[in-house]
């Protein structure tokens, strides 16, 4: 049932007995009015409050007390929208509220009376963030004290049920300070003993007499010297029966009590006391007592507090009656409980707690107390649709508005007097459990603090019933989870899909007590064992065709329910979105081979029995395949609305389909509409969460035991030996291979830890990090480590391992699976390691060599290319020839020792360190080079690629140095003609270098660039063009051979263009 409530209606509540309990407490004007403000700020209900004093004379308000926002700073202005305000309510004596978020900010509702305008500068501007503001009237009857204007920050506040309790709340201070200012009357008047004037005497005593408090003095001889009317009337003792007596003599019951003690007190200090004192018999009275000394005497002031002293017990019993609520743990005790409370410390002489039924229409009495009434006749219930009983439409109306009714008069209600022996009543609502009815057998004979005291008791029942209920469904909840627990235990453990299937469906019965559920996997793809044809005439739920029998998720009917009807959704939660698809292997294109094409039941249960005979399959265009795809919830209170049902005659009310992951799912129904709530969802999404579990178990299990075989296998074709880590029942498996590495028996199988212990002991917190990292966060490793065998042997071995998805398509850890174990193999290296080790003195024995090449050799070729430099001039020209020789091949050794170095740079390079470098620096470089050492070869440049950058480094300029040289040195014409061009393309740039050499042949090119491998006639090593491919090749190019025209040969080296920020540059 649905209905409106008033906002905050408990915290308001709660705040404005705050309030009268501070003002009872509260000593004097200024103290009320300050209690007013802190007390409401303090609740937390209202940003400010203020308290404004009304000057009926000068017809204004000023400001007495405030709390909270700027309380100490109001804003002396015009205040154009406070003045509305405050003019409305001094004037109608009713609320005023501006709801300041509608009405705009600074602007008030105009009332349109026509009311005078009382200047009230003091209210100010509304502090900042305000969204609601009211001013409440502070009257006694028809006496104006003030006002108290409060401001919020709630959106919703002020509405009627607050006016009104803010409303009385004002009503019971303004009385206070009422009865406060008869008390200080008499504040300023000074010297009364010495009043010789008659007529000042006379309005003295007019002014004593006046006041309510009843009033005596006494001299310092303790002599009653005054004894007004109001003291006369409580003790029975006239003025002229005591006038002239001592106090003592007078009243001898006072001697040797706590009022003698505080008379003589402040007689001797001359310090005014007060205190409260319970009078005995025959009095039996209290009183609150106010001395006020002077150098003539006391005057003492005493107000019968016996009411409020009531009215103090009364309200410490009910919080007693209150926490006694608070611990009650049935409905029928709770309301017990409050009843009696309402009858004996409150005084209703009938009241009774009625709860609404489970079908919404009946107000049925769980607790009542009538005194005097007949017994046998009980307490009324009260029906809805019972128009022409008025007190049931009027305790209906009270539960449905959720607004308390009071009835001072039943006379003045057409009809209801014949129909209750009350003559007053008070009705107050208590939520969506029922209402809380006090009612007396005369009129109006609740006063305002009594309803005070009902309303907080009906508040605090309404409390109650919220924990009972609510700890009631956390029991419910906590019997279900447990037998759920119970349930789950046996689902893990369940061998095969069909009886993962079967104890769901138990657990459906046995925790929900429906009519009928049914588990619903996918088809042989996924599961593999239970593929099945729907018969021609079957029922398939969500719009297939039909005959005469109704299965888990179909709509029609024989006599018999089943666990849904699988149509539409009118639920909170859909049947989902067909487009998102969280299942894309599972349940993707229907036209995949690999993809699911049908639900098939597994188990399915219903009022007749159990079976899956004749229960057709559910495939697209189903609710339950739109669940499984989308992954949400199906849920609906009555599948009677759903237009999409397949039968106007089925007899399922309610239904309920739940994903179970890539699986399938779990379908329930009832024939009672509206039996599902967020209890049954919640559980049937645990249920589903568990069956989802158990069925991953039993796959995960299958897979298992296939990657065992496959460890198994792998490890007959390398030499490699396999392990496989069980996450669940962390259990580690060796195969064979394994075993031998490690040298242990064939039917060896360690824990975890006793596999770890295998590792060399500096290796075993690596290894054991590793390890757990795969196991907890899925990251692979690849580490070679060091072990100790069983024979105590040492051996590296290259570890592998690799985490084990629950789900197949989700090797990758996708988000929302899970690590069932960890798959890996091990393999001996020690050999190998060797090998590397032998290879790692090579290569230091190479860079021997080539520091020998770079310095040593070369500074003995620059030696022999010095002298014969110096030759030249002392020998004869048969002598130059020669050396000219010997020049010529000292360069060429030169360069070979430099082809060599570079060649041992690239053999020996561990690691590429590119870098963004221009091309045409290099190429010019290298061209220059050639050109002085090669003076008999023509050598040009046709084009250029000036700026574009590659990733190479100080190596590219070995490649364009061999390309050249080799079109020199290869060349058979007594002119070598060499053309270098450059060209940007597509990304890449091609450098050209042509020339008019012999050419080379078509059946040599694919070797030519090969290690060793020397041109035709060639005189070379063979080194040159092997390295140029080993550099392009590093580069991330190409290099390839053209024909040149008329002859000769042309290089091309293709390399990709460094990106820049903006592409390509």
């Amino acid at each position: 049932m649905s209905r409106e409530t008033t906002p905050d209606a408990v915290g308001v509540a709660e705040a404005i007995t705050a309030v009268y309990e501070a003002v009872l407490r509260a000593e004097g004007r200024a103290a009320v009015e300050a209690a007013v403000c802190e007390t409401l700020v303090d609740s937390g209900l209202y940003a400010a409050v203020r308290v404004g004093r009304y000057d009926e004379r000068a017809d204004t308000v000023s400001l007495a007390a405030a709390a909270g926002s700027d309380a100490e700073a109001p804003v002396e202005s015009d205040g154009t929208g406070a003045v509305d305000l405050v003019s409305s309510a001094v004037n109608d004596a009713e609320p005023t509220v501006v709801d300041w978020e509608s009405d705009g900010r600074g602007s008030v509702r105009s009332d349109g009376t026509g009311h005078h305008t009382v200047a009230s500068g003091w209210l100010g501007s509304v502090p900042d963030g305000i969204a609601a503001s009211a001013v409440v009237p502070l009257t006694d009857g028809e006496t104006v004290f003030g006002v108290v204007t409060l401001h919020t920050t709630r959106g919703d506040a002020f509405d009627d049920v607050e006016q009104t309790r803010l409303t009385r709340m004002a009503e019971s201070v303004a009385h206070e300070l009422d009865d406060t200012d008869d008390r200080t009357t008499l504040d300023d008047t000074d010297d009364r003993t010495t009043l010789d004037d008659t007529d000042e005497r006379a309005q003295y005593e007019r002014l004593t007499e006046r006041i309510s408090d009843a009033y005596a003095a006494v001299d310092r001889d303790w002599t009653i010297t005054y004894w007004n009317d109001q003291i006369a009337a409580r003790t029975g003792r006239d003025a002229e029966d005591v006038l002239g007596d001592r106090l003592w003599d007078a009243f001898p019951e006072i001697v040797g009590t706590e009022a003698e003690t505080q008379y003589r007190e402040a007689m001797a200090d001359q310090e005014p006391l007060s205190f409260e004192q319970y009078v005995g018999e025959p009095y039996d009275y209290w009183v609150s007592v106010d001395i006020y000394p002077d150098e003539d005497g006391l005057s003492v002031f005493s107000r019968d507090i016996t009411e409020q002293k009531r009215d103090e017990e009364a309200l410490a019993e009910l919080q007693r009656q209150t926490q006694r609520l608070m611990e009650t743990s049935t409905v029928e005790r709770t309301a017990e409980v409050a009843a009696n409370a309402a009858h004996e410390v409150l005084g209703a002489p009938l009241c009774g707690v009625y709860r609404v039924d489970e079908t919404g229409e009946v107000l049925e009495p769980v607790a009542s107390v009538e005194e005097g009434s007949d017994e046998m006749a009980g307490p009324p219930t009260y029906y809805r649709d019972d128009e022409d009983h008025i007190a049931a439409q009027i305790v209906w109306d009270v539960f449905e508005t959720g607004e308390t009714r009071e009835i001072d008069d039943v006379a003045s209600v057409p009809g209801l007097a014949a129909q209750s022996p009350a003559e007053s009543a008070i009705v107050y609502p208590l939520g969506d459990y029922g209402v809380f009815v006090v009612s007396a057998t005369e009129p109006a004979a609740f006063d305002e603090t009594e309803k005070r005291y009902f309303e907080l008791l009906a508040l605090s029942l309404r409390t109650a019933f919220e924990r009972v209920g609510r700890e009631r469904r956390q029991q419910q909840r906590s019997e279900q989870l447990a037998a759920l627990h119970e349930h789950s235990r046996e689902i893990v453990s369940a061998a095969d899909y069909e009886t993962v299937a079967r104890i769901a469906v138990d657990a459906v019965q046995d925790l929900l007590t429906y009519d009928g559920a049914g588990v619903y996997l996918v088809d042989d793809y996924h599961v593999g064992d239970y593929r099945r044809e729907p018969d021609d005439d079957s029922v398939v739920a969500g719009g297939d065709e039909a005959d005469d029998t109704t299965a888990a998720g179909s709509d029609d009917a024989d006599d018999r329910s089943d666990a849904g009807d699988d149509g539409a959704d009118d639920s909170t939660t859909g049947a989902g979105d067909d487009g998102a698809d969280d299942r894309s292997d599972a349940a993707g294109d229907d036209d995949a081979d690999d993809s699911p094409s049908e639900l098939v039941p597994v188990e399915v249960s219903h009022p007749d029995g159990r079976g899956t005979e004749a229960v057709p399959a559910l495939g697209p265009g189903s609710i339950a395949w739109e669940v499984y795809q989308s992954g949400e919830p199906y849920w609906t209170d009555d599948v009677q609305t759903d237009d999409r049902r397949h039968s106007d005659e089925t007899d399922v009310g309610s239904e309920l389909v739940v994903p179970l992951g890539e699986y399938g799912v779990l379908i329930v129904g009832s024939t009672a509409v509206g039996e599902f709530d967020e209890t049954e969802l919640t559980v049937c999404r645990i249920l589903a969460a568990n069956v989802t579990a158990g069925l991953e178990q039993v796959r995960r299990r299958r897979e298992l035991e296939q990657s065992r075989d496959l460890l198994s296998r792998t490890e007959q074709l390398t030499d490699a030996g396999g392990w496989l880590y069980d996450a669940e029942t962390e259990t580690l498996r060796w195969t064979d291979g394994t075993r031998a590495i490690h040298e242990v028996p064939d039917d060896y199988q360690p824990s975890v830890d006793e596999g770890i212990e295998f590792y060399h002991p500096e290796d075993r917190d690596r290894i054991r990090e590793l390890f757990t990292d795969c196991v907890e966060s899925g990251v692979p490793y690849d580490e070679r480590l060091r072990l100790v065998t069983a024979e105590g042997d040492l051996r590296w071995v290259q570890s592998r391992g690799e985490p084990v998805w629950r789900s197949e398509r989700s090797e990758t850890g996708e988000s929302g699976d899970e690590i069932v174990g960890v798959r890996g193999t091990i393999r001996d290296v020690t050999e190998q390691r060797e090998r590397a080790r032998r290879l790692e003195r090579q290569r230091d024995n190479l860079e021997i060599l080539n520091e020998m090449v770079r310095h040593d050799v070369r500074n003995n070729l620059a030696v022999i290319g010095g002298y014969a430099d110096t030759l030249v001039d002392h020998v004869d020209e048969t002598g130059v020839s020669y050396v000219e020789t010997i020049q010529r091949q000292a360069r060429e050794a030169t360069e070979l020792t430099r082809s060599a170095r570079d060649l041992a740079e690239v053999v020996l390079q561990t690691e590429t360190d590119h870098e963004r470098v221009a091309v045409q620096p290099f190429l010019d470089e290298e061209v220059e080079s050639i050109r002085s050492t090669y003076d008999n070869a023509v050598v040009s440049v046709e084009n250029t690629v000036p700026g574009v950058e590659v990733y190479a480094n100080d190596m590219l300029g070995s490649v364009f140095r061999n390309l050249l040289k080799n079109s020199v040195q290869h060349n058979d014409e007594p002119v070598p003609e060499v053309t270098v061009s450059a060209e940007r393309t597509n990304g890449t740039v091609e450098v050209s270098v042509a020339d008019n050499g012999p050419g080379i042949p078509d059946d040599i090119r694919e070797t030519v660039f090969e290690q060793g491998e020397k041109g035709l006639d060639s005189g070379g090593t063979g080194m040159g063009l092997y390295l140029v491919d080993s550099l392009v090749t590093e580069f991330d190019g190409d290099v390839w051979i053209e024909d040149n025209e008329p002859k000769g040969t042309v290089f091309v080296v293709q390399l990709p263009v460094a990106e820049s920020v903006f592409g390509s540059d």
